[in-house]
């Protein structure tokens, strides 16, 4: 191969940092005396490696950065690229130039020597000159003026495996050219593994009935896949859900009766294993991989249906190893090596010594910890290989936190590296299916640096060469701006980006009030302009997409705050023309109009945000799914039309001589809430209840009321039917209302509500609660408070103190509906509490 390239480049930070611009960082470097330019006379390449697609991928791809040039042979400096050990004329150069061959090199790492008059890049294999280019790419992207550093770069990874996995089976589907984007870039950070994680989303001969129409995978796309991955030296790994997580296969008629209480897929029935031998025949084949991921994480209702006989037989940890090694049977048959999440294996350790030592565990946590250790030494002690898997969560929510990846990231490196750990695996999740992929790349690119690299380094150097070697910004105005963003994770109304915000009903039903928090909207807002206002006139030049993502969760958030600003205003001067329509009529008309003017900017600012979001998605995923998240908006703009009608029918009574409407019958009857609700719970179906609260324990099968700890999904029986504890999550910031939540089943019954509440001390904190029905509080296995039925439904009703300890406490709640007012509400006033899901947190000031 011998080509000549011209490269235009730009300035590099490495000196901002004493690092070069690249992500990740090389093991060893020494900065050189003086400086390449490679624009006047361009590169020269000599290349004396077999013609390799890959390196003539990646030699393109460095010449595009300038978008090519006229190409000169007399002056250019020289790009010279060898294998170590295979040409003399190659090995004496690399002598000349005091290259040597290292060791610790293998079959990945490189030697990168750039002088003042030529770049050489040595290895021991292709793979190892692809690394170099790409970090030679980073280096050119990140310069200008055409000069280049003078460096000796000695690089290798810390682990053999560097995995991403990316969720794809809970809403959005990633189009075939956004997945070859995604290879692209992980390649170019020297990530070497990725993975989907799968459940329905596959459409196979055999059984085509679950999967999607608009939104699925066939075995011809993946095996396409699998190959285009294969060219960057990214090895394609398959896998299929094979336990837990069924329910969207198990609703498809077909498959229905395999299931076990509608999320686990029943592991007595022959059949089950018949068809997920079926699915691992044409999926396994799609993929160019020595591994094939079986999942099996998360078994809640294992031991609930068809399956509890016999786990009431041999025991639920003997039922699930069972389970898995059949699986792992059917892998083997197909010559490949299984990997399992380890979740379920370090509940039952007794199980780890039973593995067979070519199944592969994939042991993860999300939490920062200070040690990882116990997460990885069960298994690496048993002689099993090992992935360490942190995550970047957009677990219902709309942005994923950083800052908690980071940490997560580097201390999961960190001990995977000590404890021989074979890679890592780092997971992005997306349950709830409202986040984008472009905001997680901050988060991949972090684990893709301690990947290759584990040492401890700056997170400030992390972002310059990320700016530099990734973005060519000769600034860190996307670094800025994502720090300005994280921030509006710590405000009360927005629980850590959590998604609930995103639909939360704010606007009353016909007749009715509801009650909004405004309390730190106002700063949010400020956040989010300040956010959107650092990334104009970015100098970014590559990868624009993540600017436009960023960009828009900034314009998101602001809209959010606006939204309920301008509702409370238009409902303020609705109630001010109320005031004045006696005495000033032409000031409550005019108050009349504004609200009208009000009301349709909010209308066109929800439809731009609406259309912006479709185009987000459209520009990363298949159109599945999209219509969970636009029905919603078209929902709220309904709405707002609504209240436009509305208040435009008052207006015209009161053009007519009449009155204008009462305010609750315009939809703005809005006032303001005191100060957070807990509105998310996991709860049991309504049980029914004939005697008083406090008679029957209908938690006995769970060790009483008093103790239980559920776990969602879990379930427990009480008079020969079977309750099941889901998450709720209530519509309104204020009020639980089980009676639209359980659809009038609830009459006469009595509901369980669980939540845990962490305190970094021991307090009694001040409870003001409310029920129609009647209401018990239990604290950490004791009843604090009890009340009789009440007849009608008040908030904060109820005052009384909660004795909490220092940890987490367990809050259980049992109330009894009152005839036709089922609701309840519970908070604390003067404490200021953020929540994850059903886990609360006292927030210290």
């Amino acid at each position: 191969m011998k080509s000549i390239l011209l490269l235009f480049i730009s300035c590099c930070l490495a000196g901002q940092t004493g690092e070069p611009g690249v992500v990740p960082v090389p093991q060893e470097y020494t900065f050189l005396r003086g400086l390449i330019n490679v624009r006047e006379g361009g590169l020269q390449v000599q290349s004396f490696l077999p013609e390799d697609k890959s390196i003539s991928l990646i030699l393109n791809e460095i010449n595009n950065l300038s978008g090519g040039g006229t190409l000169k042979k007399k002056n250019g400096k020289k790009l010279i690229l060898g294998l170590f050990q295979k040409d003399k004329t190659f090995e004496a150069i690399c002598r000349t130039n005091n290259i040597k061959e290292d060791r610790r090199l293998g079959d990945e790492g490189y030697a990168l020597n750039i002088g003042r008059n030529n770049i050489i890049i040595a290895a021991n294999s292709p793979r190892g000159i692809f690394y170099g280019l790409q970090t030679l790419k980073q280096l050119v992207r990140g310069s200008s003026k055409g000069t280049i550093e003078c460096v000796s770069i000695t690089d290798f990874p810390s682990l053999k495996y560097r995995a991403v996995m990316d969720d794809v089976s809970r809403g959005p589907l990633p189009t075939l050219d956004f997945v070859k984007y995604q290879i692209r870039r992980l390649a170019e950070m020297k990530i070497n593994m990725f993975l989907q994680y799968t459940e329905h989303i596959v459409k196979t001969k055999q059984h085509p009935e679950f999967a999607p129409e608009d939104g699925s995978y066939t075995m011809e796309e993946l095996k396409e896949l699998s190959d285009y991955a294969s060219l960057y030296h990214i090895t394609f790994v398959g896998g299929f859900q094979s336990f837990g997580h069924f329910n969207n296969i198990l609703m498809t008629p077909r498959y229905a009766h395999l299931g076990e209480s509608g999320t686990l897929i029943s592991p007595v029935f022959p059949e089950s294993y018949s068809f997920l031998k079926d699915i691992y025949s044409e999926m396994i084949p799609a993929f160019d991989s020595p591994f094939f991921h079986i999942d099996c994480d998360e078994t809640f209702d294992l031991g609930k249906g068809a399956s509890k006989q016999l786990v009431d037989s041999i025991g639920y940890e003997n039922v699930y190893l069972n389970h898995i090694l059949k699986l792992n049977d059917i892998v083997k048959h197909f010559g490949k090596r299984s990997m399992v999440w380890g979740d379920i294996l370090l509940k039952y350790p007794q199980l780890i010594e039973k593995l067979p030592k070519d199944m592969v565990i994939g042991t993860w946590t999300y939490d920062e910890l200070d040690s990882f250790d116990d997460f990885i030494l069960p298994f690496t002690q048993a002689g099993l290989d090992v992935f360490v898997t942190p995550g970047v969560l957009n677990s219902y929510r709309l942005f994923p936190n950083l800052p908690q990846a980071v940490n997560n990231i580097r201390g999961f490196a960190r001990d995977g590296k000590k404890n021989d750990a074979a890679g890592i695996l780092t997971t992005v999740w997306d349950d709830g299916g409202s986040a984008f992929f472009n905001n997680d790349w901050y988060g991949v690119s972090f684990a893709a640096d301690q990947s290759w690299n584990t040492r401890e380094g700056g997170i400030d150097n992390f972002e310059h060469r990320l700016s530099s070697g990734i973005y060519a910004s000769e600034g860190k105005d996307l670094m800025t701006a994502l720090h300005t963003l994280d921030r509006i994770k710590n405000y009360l109304p927005t629980d850590d980006f959590t998604d609930r915000v995103f639909f939360e009903k704010i606007v009353p039903e016909p007749g009715k009030q509801s009650r909004i928090l405004l309390s730190d909207w106002e700063n949010v807002r400020a956040a989010a302009v300040r956010a959107a206002a650092q990334l104009t006139d970015s100098s970014q030049q590559q990868y624009g997409a993540d600017r436009d993502a960023v960009l828009f969760t900034a314009k998101l958030y602001q809209w959010l705050a606006d939204k309920r600003l301008i509702l409370f205003r238009a409902s303020e001067r609705y109630k001010t023309s109320e005031r004045l329509v006696s005495e000033k009529p032409f000031e409550a008309r005019n108050a009349v109009a504004e609200v009208l003017s009000l009301i349709d900017s909010l209308s066109v600012q929800e439809e731009i945000i609406r259309n912006e979001y479709e185009q987000m998605w459209l520009q990363e995923n298949h159109t599945y799914a999209l219509d969970k998240i636009t029905q919603k908006f078209d929902g709220e703009i309904e709405t707002l039309n609504d209240i436009h009608r509305r208040v435009f029918s008052s207006l015209r009574q009161f053009d007519s001589g009449g009155g204008i409407l009462p305010i609750a019958e315009v939809r703005l009857d809005i006032a303001l809430l005191p100060g957070k609700y807990f509105c998310e719970w996991l709860m049991t179906n309504p049980i029914p209840a004939a005697g008083v609260l406090s008679s029957v324990d209908y938690l006995s099968a769970m060790g009483g009321e008093l103790h239980a700890v559920p776990k969602v999904s879990e379930e427990h029986r009480y008079d020969s039917t079977t309750y099941r504890w889901r998450r709720v999550v209530s519509e309104y910031p204020d009020v639980v209302n089980l009676g639209e939540i359980f659809k009038g089943n609830a009459d006469r019954s009595v509901v369980y509500a669980f939540a845990t509440i962490e305190s970094a001390a021991d307090r009694s904190a001040s409870v003001l609660a409310g029920c129609a029905g009647g209401i018990e509080v239990i604290c950490n296995g004791k009843s604090i408070f009890k009340t009789a039925e009440q007849g009608k439904f008040t908030e904060d009703q109820f005052s009384f103190l909660l004795p909490l300890v220092k940890g987490k406490n367990n809050v259980m709640l049992k109330i009894r509906s009152a005839e036709g007012d089922f609701k309840f509400s519970f908070r604390l006033p003067d404490a200021n509490v953020r929540n994850k899901k059903n886990r609360y947190k006292i927030i210290e000031n």
